[in-house]
């Protein structure tokens, strides 16, 4: 390398790169790209939960249904109750 030769020519710098208000297509490639991968991914999400609600009807409904249904047999119960049927599970598998 002579002393008229730039050292600039060989590194880049993330400072160096000024924007100069146009996007290059290959930017707008990907942005397309990752909007097509999210709406892919949502509609994969989706027919996971119908398969979860088709699940749970057959395991606790005996019926084909994609409907998303709870398997609690339309039971209110609060997280208090639940806390309490836990304690007594839990004790009564403790004690002798």
């Amino acid at each position: 390398m002579t002393s008229q030769q730039s050292p600039t020519r060989f590194c880049r710098l993330p400072g160096a790169y000024v924007f100069s208000g146009t996007i290059e297509p290959r930017i707008l490639f990907i942005c397309g790209l990752s909007v097509l991968v999210g709406f892919v991914v949502a509609w994969i999400a989706k027919v996971l939960l119908s398969l979860i609600g088709l699940v749970t009807n057959v395991a606790f409904y005996g019926r084909l249904s994609l409907e998303f249904s709870s398997p609690s047999h339309g039971c209110a119960t609060s997280s208090h109750d639940l806390f309490i049927q836990t304690y007594r599970e839990l004790a009564n598998s403790i004690s002798p």
